[in-house]
């Protein structure tokens, strides 16, 4: 069974980065090098639009802080996780996730220092992938998983063969606050090595 307060391991999609502004042409103009990012992004990004356009969920963006939600309680502490994690509460949840809470009972909003970073629903596997491909359209398919990797979020969904039918599990992360949680594991590491 799933274990919410374990930290969560997500397969990594490696994304190009982004050439930095200040090496495009500047004769060009203005709305011509917008064109042209827009472009590069999209083959850097190409299943990306629809995740970094959601940014989160319905309903909340990725960042957003823990009071922009409503009464929610935190689940058990884990000293070794830097995120804290909250199960959603469907009465006072708005959206397909609410209406769907049955089906798809298992949803859990991450906070690093107070801001949303990540989420995490799983359930029955057909109902919750008709919502998947609904929200972000077709992504990068490896085997069982579906990526969405975006410039400012990416999403993981994968299905597996349980007892019952299939377990949906979809995990959308803020990626700016994935790469600080990584800075300050490989600070900490680097703290531990030095003793």
């Amino acid at each position: 069974m799933f274990n919410p307060t374990t930290t969560l391991v997500l397969p990594l999609v490696t994304a190009t980065t982004l050439l930095l502004s200040s090496c495009s042409d500047s004769s060009a103009p203005t709305t011509e090098r917008g064109a042209e990012q827009a472009a590069k992004q999209a083959q850097q990004y190409p299943f990306g639009g629809k995740i970094d356009s959601l940014n989160g969920i319905s309903g909340h963006m990725l960042g957003d802080p823990l009071t922009s939600f409503s009464q929610m309680e935190a689940g058990p502490a884990n000293p070794q996780v830097m995120t804290r994690f909250y199960p959603a509460v469907p009465a006072q949840e708005k959206g397909w996730f609410a209406k769907h809470s049955r089906e798809v009972p298992e949803q859990y909003y991450y906070f690093l220092d107070g801001k949303f970073s990540s989420f995490r629903a799983l359930g029955d596997g057909p109902t919750l992938r008709a919502e998947v491909d609904y929200l972000l359209g077709p992504g990068l398919v490896e085997g069982s998983t579906t990526f969405w990797e975006g410039q400012h979020a990416r999403a993981v969904y994968s299905e597996r063969a349980v007892a019952f039918g299939r377990l949906g599990q979809l995990d959308i992360i803020s990626k700016p606050l994935e790469a600080e949680m990584a800075a300050r594991e490989q600070a900490k590491l680097k703290a531990d090595n030095e003793q």
